[in-house]
């Protein structure tokens, strides 16, 4: 049984790279390795290919992504011959920047060897981005027999990477403008105590810390009360407080919730909202049964339509018809 996992051709693979090439375990914990992707390709001629990010058959070359200066990059491909006849393998890849068109090759790596049965290579090289920008890879697997090529990957460009955190990015002094928060839904902050953080826009809201993104605003507490009674004598905010008693009020960086809820599931929310001047820019009315949406208002005749439409007796007519 061994002998099926033996490899019997070690496969020879000559690396052309600008810096030597560091072996995958040294150094490991100072290098951001690729996520290995469920993504796995089997070709016609029974080469299994298992991607960790670099290659992305699904998409077919379409993704490119944003490398950080001053990162450590590994780019890894596994091959695996899953046949018993061996097969003649011939690789060929290049590491590019995407917006250049002419020495745009920044690494290359190419091997060729013969796989026997059920043996397989792991291929790859680090790289450290002198700059920030996206890049792709460019690759190809040949399959030879008999001097016949069997099959061909088609060139597939780069995909998910391990993000560098807050913290690596600082000390590799990447450009304020182009540090990115890991978490999609948190937002680069600065701290009172002049110190970066990434954090959702509820936190900074909360602690009053300046939000470094120009396109979302983050509001002190005082300017929310300020909002709050600037927005008080609204007609359509007067208007929901006269007929929901227990309304409540959440302030966001664009709107402010006017909500009102009851203990036999029903809820209604006004939502108004406002530009970067804080003036008024619209108005809509929900109403929800059980969490699920009932009814929506438009701000046109609102007042008259709050007035007219209650939550529990629209429901209660809709569920009827």
């Amino acid at each position: 049984m061994l002998k099926y996992f033996l490899i019997i051709f070690v496969v020879f693979a000559t690396l052309i790279l600008v810096s030597n090439p560091v072996s995958a375990d040294e150094n490991s914990d100072k290098i951001n390795t690729i996520k290995k992707t469920d993504t796995v390709y089997d070709d016609h001629a029974g080469i299994k290919i298992i991607t960790y990010g670099m290659f992305d058959a699904e998409n077919n070359g379409n993704l490119i992504h944003q490398l950080f200066a001053g990162e450590q990059y590994w780019f890894k491909i596994e091959f695996q011959n899953e046949v018993e006849t061996p097969r003649q393998i011939e690789e060929f890849i290049q590491l590019v920047d995407k917006n250049k068109t002419k020495d745009n090759v920044l690494r290359k790596i190419e091997g060729h060897g013969v796989y026997e049965a059920f043996s397989g290579m792991k291929s790859g090289f680090q790289w450290t981005p002198e700059y920030s920008g996206q890049f792709k890879i460019i690759g190809t697997l040949s399959v030879l027999n008999n001097s016949r090529v069997d099959s061909i990957i088609p060139q597939y460009d780069l995909v998910v990477f391990d993000r560098p955190t807050l913290t690596q990015q600082i000390k590799n002094t990447v450009p304020i403008d182009d540090i990115i928060c890991n978490d999609n839904n948190h937002y680069l902050v600065e701290r009172t105590n002049g110190k970066l953080a990434c954090v959702n826009l509820h936190t900074s809201e909360k602690l009053d810390w300046k939000l470094i993104d120009p396109d979302v605003m983050v509001l002190s507490q005082s300017l929310k009360e300020s909002l709050l009674t600037r927005y008080k004598d609204t007609p359509e905010v007067v208007a929901f407080y006269e007929k929901y008693l227990d309304a409540v009020e959440d302030v966001r960086y664009d709107h402010i919730s006017y909500v009102a809820g009851s203990d036999d599931g029903f809820k209604v929310r006004m939502n108004v909202y406002f530009d970067k001047k804080y003036e008024l820019d619209h108005i809509d009315f929900h109403c929800y049964y059980q969490k699920v949406h009932q009814l929506e208002l438009p701000q046109e005749d609102l007042v008259s339509k709050i007035e007219k439409y209650g939550c529990k007796e629209y429901a209660e007519s809709k569920n009827e018809n």
